[in-house]
């Protein structure tokens, strides 16, 4: 007597397992093109802030004197006529005029290269990528031409307003002092602020240059992404067929799965009685 045979309708395998079909996922590149497309908007805005801002005080000649009341008003002229010796000697330099334009420039290309990343992601907006970094890669010496003349301009004349100021609180202070103890006073005090210029100009030098190669990190690595194939790929891919996601990609295999399964014939439907045949 042969044995019973299990019957496949009542078991919980005897129907053929259906295929994992992975979630889709986005295109390689697409991750990097948002991030840095909303880094770039980031930037974009910013830049504009910073410069409107820089050329209405520029051009303005407000120098805030009216807004330091502990000043005597003999201080307040030294520093209106040290804001506008500055301001004059900056607006006769080419290289500023030189900045403000690549800062504007850059700004603008910031933003719409960020829109054509972000927003709505173009082949263009990769190119514009990678023209913002050649062009601050470019202009880098300018920004540091600039920025060193403001910070030199700006520590001598602060170092005259602050010799003065001294000068003056001494000899008000002086009571019955002979001139030669006031005058003695005077030149030590000068000493001391004179061994404390180095150390600040230092200082001052130093946060230009971590400035720069921030500036170098950042934009060297904006290049370096930009121009990576699945980049270029991923966003000329969005213009000709639109941003969706890779079908039936397994990321674990690396593999494309086919066609997720169906039923080609209704016979074959999963629960028909043709699965429930013994084999």
């Amino acid at each position: 007597m042969e044995p019973a045979q299990p019957n496949p309708a009542l078991q919980p395998y005897g129907k053929p397992a259906q295929p994992f079909v992975p979630p889709p996922l986005r295109r390689p590149g697409a991750t990097s093109t948002k991030v840095w497309g909303i880094l770039l908007l980031v930037f974009g805005v910013i830049g504009v802030i910073q410069l409107a801002s820089s050329v209405a005080m520029s051009l303005s000649g407000i120098t805030g004197t009216e807004m330091m009341p502990g000043l005597d008003d003999q201080t307040k002229r030294e520093l209106d006529q040290f804001y506008k010796t500055m301001i004059d000697d900056m607006v006769g330099r080419w290289t500023f005029w030189a900045y403000v334009v690549s800062e504007f420039v850059i700004a603008l290309i910031s933003i719409w290269a960020g829109v054509r990343l972000a927003i709505r992601p173009k082949a263009q907006g990769r190119k514009l990528a990678l023209a913002r970094g050649l062009i601050v890669l470019l202009f880098l010496p300018v920004y540091g031409y600039e920025n060193v003349s403001l910070l030199d301009g700006i520590s001598e004349q602060q170092q005259q307003i602050m010799r003065s100021m001294n000068d003056r609180t001494i000899r008000e202070n002086a009571g019955n002092a002979s001139e030669k103890d006031i005058q003695r006073q005077q030149e030590e005090a000068r000493k001391v602020m004179d061994s404390m210029a180095p150390v600040m100009k230092g200082v001052n030098y130093g946060a230009i240059i971590f400035t720069a190669v921030i500036i170098l990190v950042v934009n060297g690595l904006l290049l370096f992404f930009m121009s990576r194939p699945a980049v270029r790929e991923y966003l000329e891919a969005v213009e000709r067929e639109g941003d969706h996601a890779i079908p039936q990609f397994d990321p674990s295999m690396g593999l494309m799965l086919g066609p997720p399964p169906g039923p080609t014939d209704p016979s074959q439907a999963p629960g028909s009685p043709a699965d429930d045949k013994p084999l």
